[in-house]
């Protein structure tokens, strides 16, 4: 696939299939956030934590459910894996670098997801239903000092869509200087 049909392909998946996803397709998606650029080139201040154990995953979406006051909704979309992307001691000096460094992890992986045919969304707001919730919290057996900052959820979609984007080149306003 070209680099270009990728990106015209990248969704957020909202509808998972229980389809697991094989071991050998997450290590190809991890691999790719491990590609990613690394903030102050310190690949030590991030970790990466994969869930495919199904009660942890409901026990997450249990819980951002009723953060975000909708309890009978699915935040996850029934996604078989979730992976967290952690940060070494985040303060309000490192949040933006660990931020945007997350985000460049996330879109690698997601691209990955594209080229793997595995559905895949940014998870922000669950990362609150994480961190605010010491029993998940500490499910994730994270280093001491992590935290994490950001999550990408994968799995099959329930209704594949291989359909591109419309793609508008000035979707971003931009101007020259």
């Amino acid at each position: 696939m070209e680099f270009i049909e990728i990106l015209e392909k990248r969704k957020s998946c909202k509808d998972f299939s229980d389809a697991k996803v094989p071991a050998n397709i997450i290590e190809k998606i991890i691999k790719a956030g491990n590609l990613s650029p690394i903030g102050m080139g310190k690949p030590e201040n991030f970790h990466l934590t994969i869930i495919n154990n199904k009660e942890v995953l409901d026990e997450i979406d249990k819980s951002a459910a009723v953060i975000f006051k909708q309890p009978d909704s699915h935040p996850l979309y029934n996604a078989p894996v979730l992976i967290v992307i952690s940060a070494y001691d985040v303060n309000d000096r490192s949040r933006l670098t660990y931020g945007c460094t997350a985000g460049c992890i996330a879109e690698n992986m997601m691209l990955e997801s594209v080229n793997e045919n595995v559905g895949s969304v940014c998870m922000t707001g669950i990362i609150r239903a994480i961190n605010d919730n010491e029993s998940i919290f500490d499910s994730l057996m994270l280093p001491e000092g992590f935290t994490p900052i950001f999550s990408v959820a994968l799995g099959y979609p329930a209704n594949p869509d291989n359909t591109t984007r419309d793609f508008d080149a000035e979707k971003i306003e931009n101007n020259y200087i």
